[in-house]
Order: structure tokens, then sequence, then C-alpha cells
């Protein structure tokens, strides 16, 4: 049988308020304590029995469940129980705020010195990386007349070592991978020689994969400036994309075949499986007949499982030259990547000739001048999108033009309405108008637009994913900021190597607090910087 008294409520609270024992008096907000596993430390808050400690040592606020229990263990101390430990972590900390003071003095930008002041109290490490002058060479004797004329109208007199080293390997039938950091010149490394080839066999192909369309539209821009510049050029370029209508890609092989074809992954999958089939038309075959270059642009991006069904396509590309009369034999393949561990295995792997190590050259070293830059590591933050929001408006507020990496597309609108919010709360609604986002699955038209209004002025930042991380050139920028470990340390190479290309530049690294292996880099920020 129930009781139908009414519940008494204000008991219940009563019972629950004394079954909670108040801390000691050492053990409260703002007070210093000494733990054996963690060391000295400071209390930040107790809500209930849940004691959260700020240690010297971590970088991320440490909770215990439940301070008594702590306490019995010995986990928690009052800080006068390791006093000699206490004075030697302090004066450590004193010791690192000084020397970053110091460095940050060094930064040879006077805005970026304001930036680097400003945040300071945040920043663990500070890498300077100065500025160099390049090697470079007039351009070569051998290069075909038309091609010299052509180079020097576009405004390019000399060369890099790396790419006279280039264009010496390839003239002489080797196989290329290109490693040289972002803003290098790598893209003329291999340009110049498949021209080259060009005019001197007028009926030879190339093939250009590009595993993004904004990358593969940027790239073929570049190459038509320089083809119009060469007097009676009669090279033929073209681009297919999945956007292309079937109609326009039939018209790109008539009356005759394109010399150089970029393509995606995608698409050269399927040209490739209706090779034998007539419909697709003898322009077609007649490409993978006398094909003789094929580059793979950006080839780091081909990884796991999509990197071994782009080798299986790498062979079955081989495999139709042969079917069509050609000879795959032949072809030389150029792979032009960032900065990975193993270019030379994963060459080969593409080119099917891991028994012909001897074909691949491997061209690791850039002559190109070099800008310099400031790179600044922050503490972990488990509230990133609030010290990314302040990092923007610092540099709006001081003029200074970057983009900010975020690892996914939900962060990139997420910052974007923070600073939106913070610009209008400070008076400052004018600055927000000049920033954008950028991602993927934006329409052409609208990355086009964003890219111009960045050339121009009337935006300064980009909020970008992963999408802006490699192959599109844009304008000269001041600033990046990697909000959050993106994966790999080639991704995180790509996005450093935003900023900082014509004129020194500064890179902020945001750590997210939730992720262990920001956690870890933050802390051992030599392993990321080296």
């Amino acid at each position: 049988m129930s009781d139908n008294k009414p519940t008494d409520y204000a008991a219940i609270i009563r019972a629950a308020q004394s079954t909670i024992a108040e801390p000691p008096e050492w053990l409260t907000t703002g007070k210093p304590v000494y733990s054996p596993e963690y060391g000295v430390g400071e209390v930040m808050a107790i809500l209930g029995k849940r004691l959260i400690i700020k240690f010297v040592e971590e970088v991320s606020p440490t909770q215990f469940e439940d301070w008594e229990d702590a306490l019995s263990k010995g986990s928690i101390k009052a800080s006068n129980a390791n006093l000699v430990s206490s004075t030697t972590n302090i004066t450590e900390t004193n010791t690192q705020a000084a020397t970053i003071s110091q460095q940050i003095q060094q930064i040879p930008h006077i805005g970026f010195q304001a930036i680097a002041q400003e945040f300071a109290a945040t920043i663990t490490a500070v890498d300077i990386k100065n500025a160099n002058q390049g090697i470079s060479h007039p351009l070569p004797n051998n290069l075909p007349p038309a091609l010299r004329i052509a180079l020097e109208r576009i405004g390019i007199t000399t060369i890099f070592d790396h790419q006279l080293e280039a264009l010496t390997k390839l003239a002489a039938g080797f196989d290329l991978s290109i490693t040289t950091p972002t803003a290098s010149g790598k893209t003329l490394c291999y340009n110049l020689p498949i021209i080259s080839s060009y005019i001197a066999q007028p009926q030879t192909t190339a093939l250009y994969i590009f595993p993004l369309k904004a990358l593969a539209f940027d790239q073929m821009r570049k190459l038509n400036c320089l083809v119009k510049a060469i007097p009676g050029s009669g090279i033929k370029i073209a681009l297919m994309t999945g956007d292309t209508p079937k109609y326009e890609r039939q018209q790109l092989f008539i009356p005759n075949p394109p010399n150089i074809l970029a393509v995606s992954p995608d698409l050269l999958h399927h040209y490739l499986y209706n090779v034998r089939r007539r419909e697709e038309g003898e322009g077609w075959r007649l490409f993978l007949k006398q094909l003789r270059w094929v580059v793979i642009d950006e080839s780091h991006t081909y990884v796991g499982a999509f990197g071994a069904h782009f080798a299986n396509l790498m062979r079955r590309l081989q495999l139709a030259v042969d079917t069509v009369g050609g000879n795959s034999q032949n072809l030389q393949f150029i792979c032009s990547s960032a900065t990975i561990g193993n270019p030379q295995e994963m060459s080969l792997r593409f080119s099917g000739r891991t028994d012909q190590p001897e074909r691949l050259h491997l061209i690791a070293r850039s002559a190109a001048p070099s800008a310099g830059r400031s790179l600044l590591s922050l503490a972990p933050n488990s509230a990133a999108n609030v010290e990314a929001c302040k990092i923007v408006i610092a540099w709006l507020q001081h003029d200074l033009s970057g983009i900010v990496f975020c690892n996914s597309r939900a962060a990139v609108k997420g910052l974007l309405g923070l600073i939106q919010r913070e610009t209008q709360r400070q008076g400052l609604s004018y600055l927000a108008s000049k920033v954008a986002i950028f991602y993927s699955s934006l329409t052409s038209d609208r990355r086009k637009e964003i890219i111009q209004k960045l050339q121009t002025g009337k935006v300064k930042v980009i909020i970008a994913t992963s999408s802006l991380e490699a192959g599109i050139d844009l304008p000269e920028l001041d600033c990046c900021l990697i909000r959050g470990f993106p994966g790999s340390l080639m991704s995180f190479w790509q996005r450093v190597g935003r900023a900082g290309r014509k004129k020194h530049g500064l890179v902020m690294y945001l750590p997210l607090g939730q992720n262990p292996i920001d956690v870890f880099y933050a802390q051992h920020p030599e392993r990321l910087l080296s």
C-alpha cells in the first residue's frame, strides 16, 4: 500500500547537503597543491566532490572525481609537502616565459611581434626560419627558341637549380619524383620538358592527373598562359572533369586528340573501362597510342585504399596503352608531391617499376628562394573557436591577411558565426565582412569569387577546410592559423606553406584540448617543428 504523504523536498536537500563534507582550507579555489604524480598545481574549482586542478607540467586541467578519496590516497597534498619541487617548477616556468619573450623580440616583422605579444601567455614554442636567396640559373641554351621567347614574355628569365635538374633528368629518359616544399616551382619542373618534347615531336601526348577539380583548373590556367605566349603554338590543351558534358568531351578529341589532357582519377577510370568501345572514338585511342608523359600531381593524396586503387589504375593505363598499339615501357612518370617519408617507394609503385629503381630520379631539395616564417605553437585549448576568433580579430585589426585551417566544415561555419557575433559585440562589425569561408562543396563560381575578393583585398581572411591545403595558388598571405592537428605531418606542413611565400609569414598552431595528438605535440613541439 503506497504512502500518499507529499514529498518533503526540503528534507531531501538538507540530507544531500549534510553528506557533502567541506574541503580543508588549503584545498580551495586558487590555492597551490602538490601531487606525487603530476607535480605542483593550483585548484581551479571544486564542484561537489569533483576537484579540478591545473598542474604546471600538464597542458590541460586534471579532474579528480572525489576529492576526499584523492586526499585519503595521498594523491593530493598541501603545497608545502614538496616546497623544493614547487620552487624548481616555478623557476623553470619563469625561465621558459623569459625565453619565449626573447624569441618573440627576434621576429622580423613588427605586426607579427605585436600579435605574438598579445598571445604570449599561451605560446609554448617559437620557431623562426630566416629568408634565403635560393640558387638560380639563366634559361638553358638547349631550350627550344620558341619556348625561351614564351618564358621571357611571361617574365621568367631564370630557373631554379632543382628545375634545371628536373629538365636534365627528364630529357635523359628518367622517371621523376619531386618532393620540394610548397611554392618551390614544381609545376615548371615538368611543364618545360613536356612542352620541349612537343616542339621536337608534335605527335606526342601527355596526361595530367589531378585529385581536385579546383587544382586542375588552376594548373591548366597557368599552363595555358605559357602556351599562348609561344609563337605559332599549335599545342592543344584540354581539361575533362565530371562536370564536363559527354558531348563536349567527345569534341575535345575532334579532329585530333589534345597534346596535353588533364583528368581526374575517376574520369580516367571511366575512359579506360570504355577503351575498347567504338563509341568513345578513335581520338581517345590515338591519344593513348601517342602517350609519353604521365604527370601525377599532388601524389601524396593517394594514400590507403585510395592509393591502392590508384596504383591499379596506373597498371590499367599501361595495359590500355599497349592494347591500342603504344609502348608502356616508353612512358615517363612524374610524381609531384609534398614532403613525404617514402617518395621513391610511392613513385615506383605507381609506375609499376619496382624492379627498375634505377629509372627513377628523386628531387627532394628546393633551390627556390624562401621568405622565411615565424611559427608559434600555442597551448591546447578546449574552446578552440573562442581562441581562434580572438586571433582572427587581432589579424584584422593589424590589417593582416590570412587563412585559418579547420578540420571540418562544421568548425569552419561555427568559427565564422562566432567571429560575426564577437565583432558585432565589440562594435567592429565591419571586420566580419572581410572574412569568408571556403570548402569543397561550394560552387565553382563562388570559389572563384572568394579568391578574387582575396586578391583585391575585399576579403582579408579565409576560413577553410583541407580544400585549400594544396595545389590552388592563393594571393600572398601574411598569416596562417592551423586549428587542430590535421592528421599527418605532411598535411600540417602543406598548411604551413600557405604563409610566407614572397615575404616573411606568421604561422600559429592552436592544438585542440580534446585531441590527444594535439596535446602530445603541444607537450613536445620540437617533434612537430623539426
